[in-house]
């Protein structure tokens, strides 16, 4: 478990202001793996804001939108 998502769980446990609880929630899900959308042509986007990455600039992060990314392969 990361560190944001062990502070929204705390969270959950205890009261916090709504814009604490959206900006928390965005944190967690952007630090969150997620794996790259294969679109036509071979073109990659980012699965958070659909901007094109390639992996050999962006290899963790997306640079537009800083969602993390899962480059691993289905059978890993």
């Amino acid at each position: 478990m990361n560190k944001y998502q062990q502070a929204l769980n705390n969270c959950v446990n205890r009261w916090a202001p709504a814009e604490d609880w959206n900006l928390l929630k965005s944190l967690v899900e952007k630090a969150t793996p997620k794996k790259p959308i294969q679109k036509a042509a071979g073109r990659t986007v980012c699965p958070n804001c659909e901007r094109s990455i390639a992996r050999e600039v962006s290899p963790r992060y997306c640079i537009v939108c800083g969602q993390r990314l899962d480059w691993s392969e289905d059978n890993e």
